[in-house]
């Protein structure tokens, strides 16, 4: 679009295409790690994501930051864990170098590491010497034009 002249004036091209390398060296970063363990693995892209793609996993890592990782687990059930990575964290030093944080970084709060430390954390999750942490979930039915999730039957029976 950029090319063509029908880009969004607003658009920041150079925060844009600092973030995707920041994301892609993550990727490529994790990949490394998980080849050098030895670990068999497969690739999901975000549009490729469904339910049926994950159905024979026995672990899912995430790339992205909390919103990729809260998207995947909505595919999920409760017996297939889940590790987030932020491949873009806000760090103390990019916060003081531009006197503000950046409301746009994810804070990674609910990713066990971040691009920065992936290589040390990632085999100790893989090794199983890193602790898990259980968080509760919570599924509803809503009913609108746009979706609706179903309950678990414990919780129809309670309503």
């Amino acid at each position: 679009m950029k090319a063509q002249g029908n880009a969004p004036v607003a658009v920041r091209w150079d925060r844009l295409r600092e973030r995707h390398t920041c994301h892609s060296n993550c990727i490529q970063t994790v990949r490394n790690t998980l080849d050098k363990l030895g670990v068999n693995y497969s690739i999901i892209g975000r549009d490729e994501m469904h339910r049926g793609s994950l159905y024979d996993k026995d672990f899912v890592l995430t790339i992205g930051g909390d919103g990729t990782t809260l998207n995947v687990a909505s595919f999920l059930d409760n017996h297939v864990p889940i590790a987030g990575i932020n491949s873009d964290p806000a760090t103390i030093s990019s916060d003081y170098r531009s006197n503000r944080s950046d409301e746009r970084k994810s804070k990674g709060a609910l990713c066990a590491m971040t691009a920065l430390d992936v290589e040390d954390i990632l085999p100790k999750i893989i090794y199983g010497t890193f602790p898990a942490a259980h968080r509760t979930r919570i599924q509803c039915l809503v009913r609108s034009t746009y979706t609706e999730t179903r309950l678990p039957p414990a919780l129809n029976d309670l309503l």
